[in-house]
């Protein structure tokens, strides 16, 4: 047998080992399954897929690089963190809004823009912290939140809807993973991720970015048991020791470089909502969550550019869990019924400062 041959056997016979080794460790960790490994796999799947009512909002778009379906329905049983059941029905309109043109006899057009906090799949229509508003106010709501969204995908949202709509009021919902959504390297490296293209607000100001943040490695081997357990065992040890982006802004705030550009961009993009949003109609900003460093930099965003950023909620939600109140949902981020009552009531004291008249 000459050289070549040997080395092309050898090489032939390394990669058929490895692939039986492989396609070994697959079988039996699906036969095992180790750390719950495949059960994993299918919640992973419908998270990403979004399969499972009534999570299942997102279809996928070229533009947004996702949105919200419209003329979806859903009625059913969900659970709050305390393991509570509720019943819940919920609904999203036409081109994916949750309330659209709610009270057209209403004197004040109100636009709200947001993302999972405001999509509010947790309970049903009438419990949402925005319907308290329209229970107490002169306004005719439009509402529009989809889950994962960054702050950019909620300028696009404004850009596309602000002429027909003409509110006379726009509010933003914002929460401490926008920073991450708002900048692919974080998204990357971050516990957080959406898994999906999305547009990305460039650096210099120029064209859109569209990027998938998940490594190709990732994208790849997500269909395999084995691969799944060892990115849960030796994949975790090795970004454990590497630090997620969520580690390195709570340990490193602004000297964690691409917090830093998240924070220069999401300037940027507030800057440009501020101005599409122009002089004669009022704009506002609720906080949906507290965490620091990022609260702090929004907050200083909001201060530089002369926005109220209104954060009652975040007040009223630590009163809340020091008193051990239950007001998350069952994955202990979103709102139950009672979050959501907190929330509305805190923000609407905010609304009546700012405007007297609704």
């Amino acid at each position: 047998m000459s050289q070549n041959n040997k080395t092309s056997f050898y090489i032939i016979s390394t990669l058929f080992s490895l692939f039986l080794f492989f396609l070994m460790g697959e079988v039996l960790i699906r036969l095992i399954n180790p750390l719950g490994v495949v059960s994993r796999m299918k919640e992973q799947a419908q998270i990403i897929s979004q399969k499972t009512p009534p999570f299942n909002t997102a279809e996928k778009d070229e533009f947004f690089g996702w949105k919200c379906k419209e003329n979806y329905d859903w009625q059913g049983t969900l659970m709050d963190a305390g393991g509570e059941g509720y019943p819940v029905q919920i609904s999203f309109k036409e081109d994916g809004f949750r309330k659209y043109n709610s009270r057209p006899e209403a004197k004040t057009k109100f636009l709200l823009i947001g993302d999972s906090y405001t999509q509010s799949v947790e309970v049903s229509d009438n419990k949402t912290f925005f319907n308290i508003w329209e229970d107490s106010l002169d306004i005719n709501l439009y509402v529009y939140g989809m889950a994962g969204y960054g702050t950019f995908q909620q300028l696009m949202i404004l850009e596309k809807h602000i002429k027909k709509i003409n509110p006379d009021v726009v509010m933003l919902q914002y929460c401490a993973n926008d920073f991450i959504d708002n900048y692919w390297e974080l998204e990357e490296n971050s516990a957080y991720r959406v898994g999906l293209t999305r547009p990305y607000f460039s650096e210099n100001n120029a064209a859109v970015i569209y990027k998938n943040p998940t490594s190709s490695t990732r994208k790849w081997f997500q269909w395999s048991a084995f691969y799944q357990l060892l990115d849960y065992t030796l994949g975790n040890q090795i970004r454990q020791k590497k630090g997620t982006s969520e580690f390195h802004i709570g340990n490193q705030g602004k000297d964690y470089l691409p917090f830093k550009k998240s924070i220069d961009m999401t300037q940027k993009i507030l800057q440009r909502m501020k101005e599409t949003v122009g002089n004669d109609r009022q704009f506002y900003i609720m906080a949906a969550d507290g965490f620091f460093p990022q609260l702090q930099e929004f907050r200083t965003i909001c201060k530089e550019l002369d926005i109220w950023l209104m954060e009652s909620g975040v007040h009223r939600m630590n009163e809340a869990r020091d008193s051990g109140k239950v007001f998350h949902s069952s994955d202990g981020y979103h709102w139950n019924e009672y979050g959501h009552e907190l929330i509305g009531q805190a923000v609407l004291g905010d609304l009546k400062l700012a405007s007297p008249a609704w």
